[in-house]
């Protein structure tokens, strides 16, 4: 559906002269399609967030998220649906760890949660997955910049502990950075995953 959509917005784009030459359709096309994607992904949760009176801390969850997710990398699925999917499950997860943790962990929950995908992230990031592939040089361009990222969110967040924020935002920050981390993770356990099975079928292939 959002295939199709892409494509229409494109075909309309390029009968207003707006794309200029007509084997550019495919190209814009593909881009509308994961904008299109992404942003409802996005609206989906800032609407839970609404309804779950926790629309600051969907905002934060996304300050932390985006920036890393992009330049860190991670999982892709196959599907937007499956993609959208994901991203809900993920997203009351961290709901519901900012409405039920207890007060008295909570601040322990944000630093072992920062120090935890901090690890992750200066280990793996960048890290590509085998539905978006990654050059050599993108990775030495985005590894600087997902650390750049992840250093000035650690300042702000220490910051913030320290003069008092609400510490139950910070953590819907801090899952952000959390949720990025861990979908390096999903990607590394899928890759040794492929590599083995790719082994195993070479293997059946000498016999």
């Amino acid at each position: 559906m959002l295939n199709r959509l892409g494509k229409r917005i494109a075909q309309f784009f390029y009968v207003n002269s707006i794309i200029k030459e007509k084997e550019d359709i495919e190209v814009y096309a593909y881009g509308l399609e994961i904008l299109i994607s992404s942003l409802s992904s996005i609206l989906a949760v800032l609407l839970i967030g609404i309804f779950c009176n926790q629309l600051i801390g969907s905002i934060l969850f996304f300050l932390a998220f985006i920036p890393l997710r992009t330049y860190s990398g991670g999982y892709h699925a196959k599907t937007h649906a499956m993609c959208f999917v994901i991203l809900i499950v993920v997203y009351i997860i961290n709901l519901i760890s900012i409405s039920y943790i207890a007060d008295s962990i909570i601040v322990n929950a944000i630093l072992m949660s920062m120090m935890f995908s901090s690890v992750v992230i200066y280990t793996l990031a960048p890290i590509d997955d085998k539905n978006k592939r990654l050059s050599e040089m993108q990775k030495k361009k985005y590894r600087r910049i997902a650390l750049y990222i992840l250093i000035a969110q650690i300042v702000i967040v220490t910051t913030l502990l320290m003069v008092g924020m609400s510490t139950r935002n910070l953590l819907a920050f801090t899952n952000g950075q959390l949720s990025a981390s861990t979908s390096l993770i999903a990607v590394k356990i899928n890759k040794r995953k492929d590599d083995k099975n790719e082994r195993h079928n070479f293997s059946i292939s000498q016999i």
